[in-house]
């Protein structure tokens, strides 16, 4: 009890020192350690100053405007382009009401961190595992978080979470109609999700037969090779246009205006090395599906399932690589279901030193923001932050 309350304590007067106290606590499986990690993450976000060509920057800008915005003025706003309306719709309420924005974005955060290690701890309380199996399931989800993204991409990352409380209602609840709302509130949020959707109802229609699963996987492959003006003239020829066309249009077109691709061109050494250790992960994440027996369990079609759609945006490397978020996620539930028990979990480790490589490059990278961002001492204790507001 002591120890509990010395942990709440410390989290009050310096939130990041900390730290070691609540992994400490997580040998538990505390509860109050998983709220006190949302919570920090958040505060990382919140605190964090982005650069120009952050998303976050563009927030804070559009935060700006909608001040002076009046209703009409925003739902104009919203009605020529921004089919994708939640974010921005709270963005408009918090400028209207005088909220700091720092506020939009640690509750923004606080919401997608606390979904994802709600969903998790719920995956590993599945399984009697020993506290230290827990702890090193947990780092590496920790790990997996794209750093940039939390920091400053925070709108896809809190549309993913409701992607993925949608799958977890909608399979291990069986809460059909309930996913399908978090699916809404998932596009709404980033309208890239919504590609998920019609292969999510694949898999409740072919969740059992696993063999068409796994065909559709394969098949999948397919789409690596085909030109991106092709899938468009092929979504149109059956059919399904209007916005998913859009979208595709935009991914896979010809007037395309992919970051990931122009960084690649350009021949800059550093970009390519971060995008490599960023996502070596899946070239071993497709090791693992080969070598890896089924074990019965809906992991794993999940897995494949998004995965298929990772596939077809191939040839769209930012679509490609952000979809690749998703697919990290369900690739750490199957993880959890296949090494839960084993003596040795080597895919576990592996996926822990990639994880960990990809982390501290981005530190690395990151490095002139965060120093500008976490240097102000008033910054280091919950107490002088609050008194600072």
């Amino acid at each position: 009890m002591r120890g509990n309350l010395d942990k709440y304590v410390v989290f009050v007067l310096s939130p990041f020192l900390s730290l070691p106290l609540i992994l400490w606590d997580t040998l538990n499986k505390s509860k109050g350690s998983l709220v006190l990690l949302t919570i920090l993450l958040s505060l990382l976000s919140y605190l964090y100053v982005p650069s120009e060509d952050d998303d976050k920057f563009y927030y804070i800008n559009l935060y700006s405007q909608f001040r002076a915005y009046s209703l009409a003025q925003f739902l104009g706003f919203i009605f020529l382009g921004a089919t994708d309306f939640l974010f921005y719709f709270f963005i408009y309420l918090f400028a209207q009401a005088g909220l700091p924005i720092g506020l939009l974005f640690f509750s923004m955060t606080f919401i997608t961190v606390g979904i994802a290690i709600y969903i998790f701890d719920k995956i590993l309380s599945r399984y009697e595992m020993s506290g230290k199996r827990y702890l090193l399931f947990l780092s590496v989800f920790l790990l997996s978080y794209s750093l940039v993204n939390l920091l400053s991409g925070i709108r896809f990352y809190f549309a993913s979470s409701f992607l993925l409380l949608g799958f977890y209602s909608g399979v291990f609840k069986e809460r059909k109609a309930i996913s399908f709302l978090y699916f809404i509130i998932a596009a709404a949020t980033h309208f890239s999700t919504l590609f998920y959707l019609p292969f999510y109802i694949l898999f409740l229609i072919f969740g059992k037969a696993k063999s068409v699963l796994r065909v559709l996987f394969f098949v999948s492959f397919i789409f690596i090779f085909i030109p991106g003006n092709f899938l468009i003239m092929s979504l149109d020829s059956v059919g399904v246009g209007g916005i998913y066309k859009a979208k595709a249009q935009n991914y896979l077109g010809e007037e395309k205006d992919d970051m990931t691709e122009k960084s690649i061109k350009t021949g800059n050494a550093n970009n390519t090395i971060k995008m490599v250790i960023d996502n070596i992960w899946l070239l071993v994440a497709y090791v693992f599906l080969y070598f890896k027996k089924d074990d019965g369990s809906p992991f794993k079609m999940m897995l494949l399932v998004v995965l298929a759609l990772n596939h077809l945006f191939f040839l769209a490397p930012d679509a490609f690589f952000r979809y690749s978020i998703i697919s990290k996620l369900f690739l750490l539930m199957m993880l959890v279901s296949v090494e839960w028990k084993v003596k040795t979990p080597k895919y576990t480790y592996v996926f822990l030193l990639l994880f960990g490589m990809s982390f501290l490059f981005n530190l690395i990278a990151l490095r002139t923001r965060l120093i500008d961002s976490f240097s102000d001492p008033r910054s280091y204790s919950l107490v002088t932050l609050f008194l600072e507001e």
